[in-house]
């Protein structure tokens, strides 16, 4: 796989699209608010009743990732993919009370504020892996995670199974 990125360095992107083509695409919107808590929030480092100290998970973390796999679960596609993959996820609160009616016009507005793009990416991709969207993650080359504030809250998925053909 290393060989073909280098290689595909070198083309343009017309070429590109000639190697690359999509094969199989998977699209889903899941409704509810998403969770703020990631994967990475669960992380805590507990005292022990001796004065050891170790890491471990936190309800949050348990509570977030049980609530990821019952909605993907749900709307997981009907065979596990195999191949490459091209995954894009619009991760979409609900506005914040104090926005404004003109912001609010627009539909849609960028968050900048947290959880962190690749906290949620861990742990929606974990979730995403334990319900059968795909064997592992590791097959994943290209991936797109957006943060919105919306009138329509809830998670987007576009997964797109590739095949790289030889020229």
């Amino acid at each position: 796989m290393q060989t073909i990125k280098r290689k595909l360095l070198m083309y343009s992107d017309e070429v590109i699209k000639q190697i690359i083509k999509p094969s199989r695409l998977y699209k889903s919107f899941i409704q509810c608010v998403p969770p703020r808590n990631t994967h990475q929030a669960g992380n805590r480092i507990f005292k022990r009743k001796g004065g050891g100290f170790f890491i471990g998970k936190s309800l949050k973390h348990k509570k977030t990732k049980s609530f990821l796999e019952l909605h993907l679960t749900q709307n997981a596609p009907p065979q596990p993919y195999n191949g490459n993959l091209k995954v894009k996820v619009d991760w979409i609160y609900p506005w914040r009370t104090s926005e404004t009616k003109k912001n609010k016009k627009l539909g849609i507005l960028p968050c900048s504020k947290r959880p962190d793009c690749d906290n949620i990416a861990k742990g929606l991709l974990d979730a995403m892996q334990a319900t059968g969207w795909f064997k592992d993650d590791g097959q994943i080359y290209d991936l797109s995670i957006c943060k919105y504030y919306g009138e329509q809250c809830g998670i987007n998925i576009e997964m797109t199974e590739t095949i790289v053909c030889r020229l």
